[in-house]
């Protein structure tokens, strides 16, 4: 492996760990008075312009995504940012920040098990000790001193264990995909599947942007806004390390 492309991942790998560690307690603070429809909108409009806009000066727009690379984004977008994402986003109206991160870094073991019953490739002893490790780190650190059994009966867990599952399972079968060549044109071609199927969630659901009488706070409006930018800065570094299927293989 070049030096540059390990740099690449290493620095995919800060991204993911700085960055999404960070969007489970922003998104916390937009679900306080902000609609989940409308925090999915805005975070990946604003993600897909961004990324266009990124593609277009990179000149990564070099053609027309072939078919095969249109499904591959649809299926991507579905299962980690509609299913991923989305229910993360679900879940939290009900839970604590903490509790959605402590479940949510289960899903190298949800990973592998995908990884094991549907493509017959084991998890080596020393890596699930890793992620032994990874997990009762994020349980220490994190921990706010309430009970996580109490947590654990907010019907908002489901939503998280159900994101666990849609996510691992795309980050699973996401190797095998083709996908198109630039990395900040593909991000941005699933971010705009989900933008497009959360507007037509709020038409024709006639979903009311705002949860509370009082309105949409600026603290709301700058989480998803963080979100949009940081998150979609995240997401092209978890779809590179997706398209390299050795530096996230367990």
């Amino acid at each position: 492996m070049d030096t540059r492309k390990t740099s690449l991942i290493v620095i995919s790998y800060i991204s993911i760990y700085l960055i999404w560690g960070s969007t489970y307690f922003f998104t916390k603070l937009a679900v306080a008075d902000l609609s989940a429809a409308y925090i999915i909108l805005v975070r990946y409009l604003t993600g897909t312009i961004i990324l266009f806009v990124i593609s277009f000066l990179r000149k990564e727009i070099f053609r027309f995504p072939g078919k095969r690379e249109i499904l591959s984004a649809v299926f991507i977008a579905s299962f980690l940012m509609l299913g991923g994402n989305g229910l993360v986003t679900i879940g939290e109206i009900y839970v604590d920040s903490y509790i959605a991160a402590l479940i949510i870094s289960l899903v190298p073991f949800v990973i592998a098990f995908f990884n094991r019953v549907v493509f017959k490739i084991n998890m080596s002893l020393y890596k699930t000790a890793g992620i032994l490790i990874g997990v009762t780190g994020v349980g220490l650190i994190l921990h706010n001193g309430q009970s996580i059994a109490e947590s654990l009966s907010s019907p908002g867990i489901l939503f998280i264990f159900a994101a666990v599952i849609s996510w691992s399972f795309g980050t699973s079968a996401g190797h095998r995909l083709k996908v198109y060549p630039g990395i900040f044109m593909q991000v941005a071609m699933q971010m705009m599947v989900v933008t497009v199927v959360s507007a037509l969630i709020i038409l024709i659901g006639n979903v009311p942007a705002s949860t509370v009488s009082e309105g949409v706070s600026v603290l709301s409006i700058a989480s998803v806004l963080y979100l949009g930018v940081f998150g979609s800065l995240a997401l092209v570094a978890y779809n590179y390390l997706l398209k390299d299927r050795k530096s996230t293989r367990l």
